[in-house]
């Protein structure tokens, strides 16, 4: 017996109709008026019965459809008619009825602020609106129109919203409110909408309910705080025992044994303008049950009459979708593309994780849109986020002709030229993208150095074409006539070349230069692993200020100074993959069990010049928990000038000596 009775002509009632009108359940559904009754089309399992019952007339029913659940899902203040079906219900079931009754209950909204007033009674509400000057929007329905009649000049200063049906309207008239004053539509009623009405009518009181969420209570709310008028709230009636609309569907669906498929569609929305949106998308919206994302994503003009929820944490999504078994299709926002520095990805895993099924939509990325605004083609192009991440984004220009980054964040577009500016790339061409899309997009052009004290959206794109970036050398070795050293001892650009081979270093190392000195080695660190980081470790002031000089001079921006005397200061730095010592001021045992205790697989590469250093650092090798030791003696020569000779100078010799941790504690 695959039967249900629903009461309600409510969101709820139409929603439970909705829910199994394809799941071999037979429906009938009970409202109270033709408007109920129109909202519902008949088909071959769903039957639409209209008219109040009373108490005896529900038992009769009962017992002629003899069906498996008699569902009360009708709306919260109608005491008298729960009072009924429940009464009804247990009568007939304790006559031998094989029935179950369900009440739906709505759940309380969380919505009221300090701008509502509550009144248990709609006598108590009228007795404190007759104290007041100013015009009055009732928004609770027509059925306790006569209730409000005892407002003082009612004819002039009351609005009413009700149902568009003509038997609302002519009750209202004889109760004898102003026809001009009243106003037919159906609902949901958006903040928008609710805000628009309250200013255009020139509202001072706004009289509701606590209908919920699904009652369009917290869109009331938000529209009166954000009008600055009074909201006058009628309490609600007890609280009530019952299943809220999603334990219900559950509840339902395990009577008869249904097994529910939930199926999410993740979309991407582009820039967020709808015209950007594509056909995929939007006919997902379009068929959505609810739309979930960012407050600002569901700002859509066709989201108006959509049910919405603002949420981004995947986690949070994921578990609003488990709990809400009445929305079989949910769309979530994403902005821009769902394969460009989105959450997609991980949302997607959340929700398979959970056994439902996602189906993710492409948009139109923000790079994609900006390249064909201004004529640049991308496929030749890096892009990077800015946007609430690191990203060592002067390395990357410096290396790459053309980039894109999305700015936001601590990182907006002056901090960004700013940055490029002091690091030697002022002189670079950049493109400036705001509020793309919409009607007020605003396109920027021109060097770092000339817009950098200009303003700009926080939320922007950016553009940068740096031609010198073709010839930029990534080989190690970089001319030590290149570097500022003063008096400072330095690593020779042959020496580095060979220190950085024996190094093995990938594009997002992380790597300790200890005894730092001019920076050069850190520098050289710093091109090869550009995604990475280099903490430049000097125990001298002066090396320090010439590390930082030098960082400037090269457009280096992932190199942190850090003066003290390793290992101390070691301790707090973020674990490295790699380290070089290039001095160790006599700590060497000490460095490396301390390099292996924060990483036993870490990449040690010491260079020493003096026999004694060589012979300690070879012992500490022997003695400490590392693999293939590896020990080259660098002897260099260079030309020296005489006359019209070229003579070769010996420099010290230098002994390389590296290693791996082995892994082992």
């Amino acid at each position: 017996m695959n039967k249900i009775i629903v009461f309600g002509g409510t969101a709820e009632g139409r929603q439970i109709a909705d829910y199994y009108r394809n799941k071999n359940i037979e429906i009938v559904m009970c409202v109270a008026t033709e408007y109920g009754e129109k909202l519902l089309d008949e088909g071959d399992n769903l039957k639409v019965m209209c008219g109040r019952l009373a108490c005896r007339d529900m038992k009769e029913l009962f017992q002629a459809e003899n069906a498996r659940l008699i569902i009360d899902a009708t709306h919260p203040y109608a005491e008298e008619v729960t009072a009924n079906i429940s009464k009804a219900a247990s009568e007939v079931i304790e006559e031998g009825l094989n029935s179950q009754y369900i009440r739906v209950i709505r759940d309380k909204s969380t919505y009221a602020d300090s701008s509502c007033k509550f009144f248990g009674s709609i006598e108590e509400a009228v007795e404190y609106l007759n104290t007041k000057n100013g015009k009055i929007f009732l928004t609770t329905g027509s059925k306790e129109l006569a209730s409000y009649s005892a407002i003082t000049d009612k004819e002039n200063r009351v609005f009413i919203r009700v149902l568009p049906a003509a038997n609302v309207v002519e009750e209202a008239v004889s109760l004898g409110y102003t026809p001009k004053n009243i106003i037919c539509m159906q609902g949901p009623f958006t903040e928008d909408l609710n805000y628009a009405m309250i200013k255009m009518l020139g509202i001072n009181y706004l009289v509701t309910k606590d209908t919920g969420s699904k009652g369009g209570f917290p869109e009331k709310i938000h529209a009166a705080g954000k009008a600055g008028i009074e909201t006058i709230v009628i309490g609600r009636p007890v609280d009530e025992e019952g299943l809220s609309l999603s334990n219900a569907l559950k509840h339902i669906d395990e009577i008869f044994k249904l097994k529910s498929k939930k199926t999410v569609t993740i979309c991407g929305i582009g820039m967020g303008e709808s015209g950007t949106l594509t056909l995929q998308v939007k006919e997902a919206i379009e068929n959505a049950d609810i739309c979930i994302g960012a407050k600002r994503l569901l700002n859509l003009n066709m989201l108006a009459d959509k049910k919405t929820y603002p949420e981004i944490n995947a986690y949070k999504i994921a578990d609003f979708i488990e709990e809400h078994a009445e929305y079989q299709d949910t769309v979530v926002l994403m902005s821009g593309d769902t394969g460009f520095y989105s959450g997609a990805f991980r949302l997607s895993k959340v929700l398979r994780d959970r056994g439902i099924d996602v189906n993710v939509l492409c948009g139109i990325s923000s790079a994609v849109y900006f390249c064909s605004k201004i004529g640049i083609p991308w496929q030749d192009m890096v892009m990077h986020s800015v946007h609430g991440r690191r990203c060592d984004f002067t390395n990357i220009i410096i290396r790459e002709p053309k980039s894109f980054f999305l700015l936001g964040g601590e990182t907006g577009v002056r901090e960004f030229l700013y940055s490029l500016a002091e690091n030697g790339l002022g002189g670079v061409e950049v493109f400036i993208g705001e509020n793309l899309s919409y009607t007020d997009e605003k396109i920027t052009s021109g060097t770092a150095e000339e817009l950098k004290e200009k303003d700009f959206s926080p939320l922007s794109v950016i553009i940068v074409i740096n031609k010198a970036a073709e010839n930029y050398i990534v080989t190690g070795g970089i001319s030590d006539d290149k570097f500022i050293r003063g008096e400072t001892p330095m690593t020779k650009e042959e020496v580095r070349a060979i220190t950085l081979s024996k190094l093995g270093l990938t594009k997002d190392a992380v790597i300790y230069d200890i005894g730092a000195g001019t920076g050069s080695v850190s520098i050289e660190c710093a091109v090869q692993s550009y995604r990475g980081h280099v903490f430049a470790i000097e125990k001298n002031t002066e090396g320090c200020s010439l590390i930082e000089q030098n960082m400037k001079n090269f457009g280096i921006s992932n190199v942190s100074i850090i003066e003290g005397v390793a290992p101390e200061v070691l301790e707090n730095l973020p674990t490295a993959t790699h380290a070089f010592i290039g001095g160790s001021s006599g700590n060497m045992k000490e460095i490396v069990d301390n390099l292996l205790k924060k990483n036993k697989n870490m990449r040690i590469v010491i260079n020493t010049v003096t026999m004694e250093s060589l012979a300690e650092a070879i012992e500490v090798a022997k003695t400490s928990a590392v693999t293939d030791l590896d020990v080259v003696q660098v002897n260099i020569a260079k030309n020296r000038k005489t006359g019209r000779y070229n003579l070769m100078t010996a420099q010290n010799p230098v002994y390389v000596i590296s290693c791996t941790g082995n892994g082992q504690d």
